[in-house]
């Protein structure tokens, strides 16, 4: 849990709700757009960038964890 919060903490507020929202809620796209008072490609945008940055980050924690 720690380390979720510390990633949470490292993308901005719109990706974090996408975020939460598609993947910790379960919600769609739509859903998630009315909610964020957005288009549903700005969403799409939103947690593909997320997704990026969780990569990265699992990425690098795991070449911290390596060495």
């Amino acid at each position: 849990l720690h380390e979720l919060h510390i990633f949470l903490n490292g993308i901005t507020t719109r990706e974090r709700e996408a975020f939460i929202s598609i993947q910790g809620q379960g919600n769609s796209f739509e859903e998630t757009a009315q909610f964020m008072g957005v288009g549903i490609s700005t969403v799409q945008c939103y947690l593909k960038r997320a997704e990026e940055k969780v990569a990265k980050y699992l990425e690098n924690g795991l070449q911290t964890a390596l060495f």
